[in-house]
């Protein structure tokens, strides 16, 4: 993890315990699974406090910037509205806190292509930094391994519009093939978005 990822982990993961957090992302989905993951304590009441924390991740585009944008926060979802986003659809859940076996799903931004990039694990970091994108915030957390309810959160790039897209649902795979974005790999697992 390199000193900028570890910066906006630590300063989201401090925000969290400090309370400050986004409490919009208390809410859980109305049809929220049971976790089959111990949470930060391993109990039982660690799980399902995890489980209450899933939060949506909404896939927003900006035509004329030629520009998705996944995020998982209420401070996400307001900047893509007041950039003139229009919302998608929901991609699938992953948690608003970290818990054991999670890792970041850092927001990057890339002000000379107009491009936000929403990223997780080592790989997706590499093409951040070596595409001089800037992290922003922590937009969720998903699980490093699959589980038998979980689905791959998948990160495609297209050369011709030299844009990044993370999709997990069956709709945002194919819309992201026949736009001609490449399969780059597998960043995470997310609960699917029904």
């Amino acid at each position: 993890m390199t000193p900028m990822v570890r910066l906006i982990v630590c300063s989201a993961a401090l925000l969290a315990l400090a309370g400050c957090g986004d409490k919009s992302n208390d809410k859980p989905p109305a049809n929220a699974p049971a976790a089959n993951v111990a949470g930060n304590d391993g109990s039982a009441a660690g799980a399902a406090d995890a489980a209450q924390s899933l939060v949506p991740l909404k896939l927003y585009w900006n035509a004329s910037r030629a520009d998705n944008f996944t995020t998982g926060t209420v401070i996400g979802e307001q900047s893509a509205k007041d950039a003139q986003y229009a919302f998608i659809r929901v991609e699938g859940r992953a948690y608003s806190k970290p818990i054991t076996g999670t890792i970041p799903l850092i927001l990057y931004w890339n002000g000379g292509l107009s491009d936000n990039f929403s990223a997780a694990g080592p790989m997706a970091e590499q093409k951040a930094m070596a595409g001089s994108y800037e992290g922003i915030r922590v937009e969720g957390y998903v699980l490093q391994k699959p589980t038998e309810d979980t689905v791959p959160l998948k990160l495609y790039y297209s050369p011709d519009r030299t844009e990044y897209l993370a999709v997990a649902s069956d709709r945002g795979i194919k819309d992201a093939l026949d736009a001609g974005y490449q399969y780059l790999g597998t960043m995470g697992y997310v609960f699917p978005a029904e």
